[in-house]
């Protein structure tokens, strides 16, 4: 597909009232949402990036001193705007609305709650511009997961529930005396019917193992076997991938680290859309923060569409972009005239990625 006729658009503002006002129905073949977890936290961004010359030893996770303010905070309270959200669902979405009200039974008017109906109202957009054809992966975290995933069902059919996907990063674990290590996000993948583009994929062994050869005989499965009648085998290198992924996640000294409080692994996005793209078609990220799956969709030659309402995100985003491909053209939509790139002089001497 010529380069000119692929989708790469980069929009600053409210993710709903973007999706809802510029995103045409069934023009999406992918979705990867990584939205706030209803953690109660406020995120920073880091004020030194590990491969620069300011460059500090801080502690990951907190606020350093000269750190620049909130790039988002993950807290929720039920309030004039979730009423009207609710209402409008009610309107336009009764199983979701069904599903909202069974929740509310449980959570009342709780912050929970508010970010539940915050969500809903973001995923039936989501649904409207994903195409017949096309696949969501919504990243969230035992923090809310359970209900998550109710709003999926009910928004998509459970019928077309795919996979839970545990992303297994082995080098973190969570302190904690009395209950075991919590080194692990779930993303959930969803088609939007049954025809969706998915892609096997494999990945390397760490050991090689030996395995039979088989073959079809009659409708059986039957061990193959050679002229002298031995039963033959292989030595394998690679295997399927499964729906635990062990891919590490980014640390302060990665190379990989731009200063986004929430930045996932280049190799988390591409797998994600190696397996539910093909090249030339158009991945959406609606919190697309410092831009992780906008990279891996352009250097995997697909279309991307990114929007975060973070004047922050959207420096890092353009950065990023500008570092990886110098010659990259794509659409700003709503961006402040003064394009924000706080903290971001420090990452010119930072590898490109």
């Amino acid at each position: 597909m010529p380069s000119e006729t692929i989708t790469r658009e980069l929009h600053f503002g409210e993710n709903l009232e973007v999706l809802r006002h510029s995103i045409p129905d069934r023009s999406v073949h992918l979705v990867y949402l990584d939205p706030p977890f209803n953690s109660n936290r406020a995120f920073h961004l880091w004020s030194a990036a590990p491969h620069s010359t300011a460059s500090q030893s801080k502690a990951p996770g907190r606020k350093q001193d000269g750190a620049h303010g909130a790039v988002f905070a993950d807290k929720w309270s039920w309030g004039e705007q979730t009423e009207t959200e609710f209402d409008e669902l009610r309107r336009g979405e009764p199983a979701l609305a069904g599903a909202l009200a069974a929740l509310r039974t449980v959570l009342n008017d709780s912050g929970a709650m508010a970010y539940l109906v915050m969500m809903a109202a973001r995923l039936a957009e989501i649904r409207r511009v994903l195409r017949p054809d096309g696949a969501l992966y919504l990243h969230c975290d035992p923090s809310a997961s359970h209900y998550l995933k109710i709003l999926l069902d009910a928004l998509f059919g459970a019928r077309n529930f795919r996979n839970e996907i545990v992303w297994h990063y082995y080098n973190k674990f969570s302190a904690g005396k009395r209950v075991f290590a919590r080194c692990f996000d779930q993303i959930f993948f969803y088609s939007a019917g049954d025809r969706y583009v998915f892609n096997p994929l494999r990945e390397p062994r760490q050991e090689p193992v030996r395995q039979l050869l088989r073959e079809n005989v009659g409708g059986i499965l039957k061990n193959r076997k050679d002229a002298a009648g031995k039963t033959m085998t292989r030595i394998v290198h690679d295997r399927k991938v499964d729906a635990v992924w062990r891919i590490p996640c980014l640390q302060y000294a990665s190379r990989e680290f731009c200063g986004f409080p929430t930045q996932k692994p280049l190799a988390l996005l591409e797998r994600i859309i190696l397996a539910s793209s093909n090249p030339g078609e158009v991945v959406l990220d609606p919190f697309c923060g410092c831009g992780t799956a906008l990279l891996a969709a352009q250097k995997l030659e697909r279309g991307w569409i990114g929007i975060d309402k973070s004047p922050s995100a959207m420096g890092l985003v353009q950065t990023r972009l500008s570092e990886n491909f110098p010659d990259l053209a794509y659409q700003r939509v709503g961006l402040p005239p003064a394009e924000t790139v706080l903290a971001l002089n420090r990452a010119k001497k930072r590898p490109a990625l």
